[in-house]
């Protein structure tokens, strides 16, 4: 199944869109994750709220955790970027099947496009635009890519 999503990105805020899934996110630009495989923990999130939501857990990962505002032009990483936007298409996919057996099955034939309106793309420095476009074409999740209404897959 092909599934469409709509994102906006600024500075302080992301928001998601999948009338198909019937998703909606709207949270600030703002994301926690490990620092070793930087693998996406929260999105949306700060360290007190994470703090206040697990102390256990803060107390035996938080030297893992590292925050970053994703969408940041300045501190733009490619894969964590990559991350989010599958993170977005997976959580889609998982709203259309849920279950075990319907996320796996998701894996196998959904498939997605991604409109994005990235406001200070053009400012995310030449190489780093560049291995993140990389990322989206080789992803075999993402039949269509555009950026600012530019075709990047």
């Amino acid at each position: 199944m092909l599934i469409n999503l709509l994102m906006w990105i600024n500075s302080q805020a992301v928001r998601v869109k999948s009338d198909d899934a019937g998703l909606l996110v709207n949270v600030p630009n703002l994301l926690a994750y490990n620092k070793n495989n930087k693998r996406i923990i929260a999105l949306g999130k700060t360290e007190d709220e994470m703090r206040k939501q697990s102390p256990l857990g803060w107390k035996a990962w938080a030297s893992l955790i590292r925050f970053t505002a994703p969408f940041d032009v300045k501190a733009f990483d490619p894969l964590i970027v990559h991350n989010v936007l599958r993170y977005y298409a997976y959580r889609a996919s998982a709203r259309l099947r849920p279950g075990a057996f319907g996320q796996w099955f998701g894996l196998l034939v959904d498939r997605f496009t991604y409109d994005v309106q990235f406001a200070g793309y053009e400012s995310v420095p030449q190489d780093a635009r560049d291995r993140f476009e990389d990322l989206l074409r080789k992803d075999r999740f993402f039949r269509r890519v555009r950026i600012n209404n530019q075709n990047i897959k």
